[in-house]
Formats: C-alpha cells, sequence, structure tokens
C-alpha cells in the first residue's frame, strides 16, 4: 500500500476499520467507458437516488447510471457512491435506455406508477 500513498496526488487511502474500500467494478467500468468515448461530459451533483437505466445503444451502450432528464436534454449520471461524486453526460435524442429499478418501487413486480415512470422517461 505505500507505493500507492507515495503516487503524487494521492493524499490518503479511503476506508473503513483500518481496511481500504472497495469502489464497485461497476462504477469504474462506466467511468472507463466515458473516458474512451468522444461524449461531452460535465461535473454533476451526486445523485443518491433515481431512476437506474442502462443505455441500449450509441456511444455509451452498455452503461448504467440515473437518468436526468429536463424539456432540452436527457443526461446519463454516472456516480462514484463511496467519493459521493458525479459526471453527466448528454445522451443523444436517439438513444434508447432500458429501466432497471426505479426508487420507491417495487421493481419485480412493476406497478402502475412504474409504468408511468417509464412510459415518461421513454418520452421524445
Amino acid at each position: 500500500m505505500g507505493k500507492v500513498v507515495s503516487t503524487p496526488g494521492v493524499v490518503r487511502i479511503v476506508g473503513f476499520g483500518g481496511r481500504p474500500a472497495e469502489v464497485a467494478a461497476e462504477e469504474i467500468e462506466a467511468l472507463q467507458h466515458l473516458v474512451e468515448s468522444n461524449c461531452l461530459r460535465e461535473p454533476w451533483r451526486y445523485i443518491p437516488e433515481g431512476a437506474h437505466v442502462v443505455v441500449e445503444n450509441g456511444p455509451m451502450a452498455g452503461v448504467q447510471g440515473i437518468i436526468c432528464q429536463n424539456a432540452d436534454h436527457k443526461r446519463l449520471v454516472i456516480s462514484v457512491t463511496l467519493l459521493q461524486r458525479s459526471v453527466a453526460v448528454r445522451l443523444e435524442e436517439t438513444t434508447s435506455i432500458s429501466i432497471i429499478t426505479v426508487p420507491g418501487i417495487n421493481n419485480y413486480g412493476r406497478g402502475a406508477e412504474a409504468d408511468l415512470a417509464i412510459r415518461l422517461l421513454r418520452r421524445n
């Protein structure tokens, strides 16, 4: 562990109980995919909850994140939960997404609220 701490820019290793904390592999893979793409990205506020989706097509295909949508744009927010930091990428209008989970709803047997959320997110 000494080599990591002596790396320029590293101050300390985040951990709990004297053991290094682990960043989820899915979060690392999503960030790597974003870095390899030519998509415009911007810092974003950390969003602990939201509709978790997977992108089905385009340069971010296969990446999971939280969808954030306003009247003009649909963004995919990718977060590192441990650090509570996020980055957002603007999705093209033709980007298809599939909903993985919707907060506050039993996502195994989706109810009317989940179906409404899905229709609203797929609108456009």
